[in-house]
């Protein structure tokens, strides 16, 4: 999963998916994908068991995209849905846009370290939520 990641390539967009009710947004977890200047994408995010960290090499593809049928937009409305934002003219999420991959360090099965340059981004997964942090480098 982790030997898949395109160390060397400079990265040129970051999406996150979080859940949306109303014009609520929970931005606190939620599947990350990054993208790369040669097209790579990965998208992080949680396996079914709620702890192992995934990753997948397609974009997020939203399952209830436009136009909802009668029925389904009825159905989100009243229970809320995932949708994707790109955060990559985000202060905290533009100072890693341009900069390569340059290690990967994987910490068990439910989280990773990801170096650009000198940003470090570490995502992890636990109890049915992905977590994303900046730390100090």
């Amino acid at each position: 999963m982790l030997d898949d990641l395109p160390v060397g390539a400079r990265l040129t967009r970051i999406r996150r998916i979080f859940f949306v009710q109303g014009a609520r947004i929970d931005a606190t977890n939620g599947p990350i994908e990054l993208t790369f200047e040669d097209g790579a994408v990965r998208l992080f995010g949680s396996g079914p068991d709620g702890e192992t960290l995934i990753v997948d090499q397609l974009a997020w593809v939203d399952p209830f995209a436009e136009p909802a049928t009668e029925d389904n937009e009825s159905f989100l409305i009243e229970s809320g849905k995932w949708e994707v934002f790109d955060l990559s003219e985000i202060w905290s999420h533009r100072r890693f846009i341009g900069h390569s991959l340059t290690s990967v360090e994987g910490a068990g099965e439910n989280a990773v370290r990801l170096t650009f340059d000198d940003r470090v981004m570490d995502i992890g997964s636990g109890c049915d939520e992905l977590k994303v942090e900046f730390p100090a480098s």
